[in-house]
Parts: structure tokens; C-alpha cells; sequence
């Protein structure tokens, strides 16, 4: 095994583990609270597992010529970008979600 295969197969398992994660715990968290960030990150989970999976399947496809390895990274990108945006949008709809019930919290104090 090289270098860049194990870097490889490292990266796909550590997105699948972390993706898997996230999607297991935004459904519980869903499911509970029904806030929007949480469904933000099952579907940014949902596709980044998509994405590594294809990304994986489509290595194991042995010899690719190499303008065709190349359009199918510039495909990829389109759901990366999508994973990020969907992960970001929950990140800051969470935090403007708590920001607001701290806001609530100290009106109530003071």
C-alpha cells in the first residue's frame, strides 16, 4: 500500500465515520427539537456520504484515462460545495438559534 492510497482510504473512512456521526445525532436532535440547523446538517450528512462514496467506488475502478478522472473531480465539487454551504448554514442557524433563547434568558433575569 503507497502513501497516497492509505491517504486515500484514510480520508474515505474518517468522512464516512464523521458523516455518519453527524447524520446520527442531527436525527435524534431533529426528532426532538424539529430546528431547522439540524435538518441542515442531515442533508449536508446525507450528501457528503453520496459524495465519498462515488468518490470511492469510482477509484476502484482501477486505470481511468485521465481527462476523465479530471471531469469527474470538477463534478464533485458541485456537492462538496453544496456539503459546505448545508453544514455552514447549520452551524450559524444553530448559533442565531441559542443566541436568541440567551437573548430571551436574560430579558427574563434582568
Amino acid at each position: 500500500m503507497t502513501t497516497t492510497t492509505f491517504l486515500a482510504e484514510s480520508d474515505f473512512v474518517v468522512n464516512i465515520f464523521a458523516s455518519v456521526a453527524v447524520l446520527s445525532v442531527a436525527f435524534r436532535a431533529y426528532w426532538s427539537t424539529k430546528i431547522l440547523p439540524f435538518a441542515f446538517f442531515i442533508w449536508g450528512s446525507f450528501l457528503n456520504i453520496l459524495l465519498y462514496a462515488g468518490i470511492h467506488v469510482r477509484g476502484d475502478r482501477g486505470f481511468i484515462n485521465v481527462q476523465e478522472h479530471q471531469a469527474f473531480l470538477d463534478f464533485c465539487r458541485v456537492p462538496h460545495i453544496a456539503v459546505n454551504v448545508l453544514w455552514a448554514a447549520g452551524v450559524v442557524t444553530l448559533v442565531r438559534h441559542f443566541l436568541k433563547l440567551a437573548d430571551r434568558k436574560d430579558d427574563h433575569v434582568a
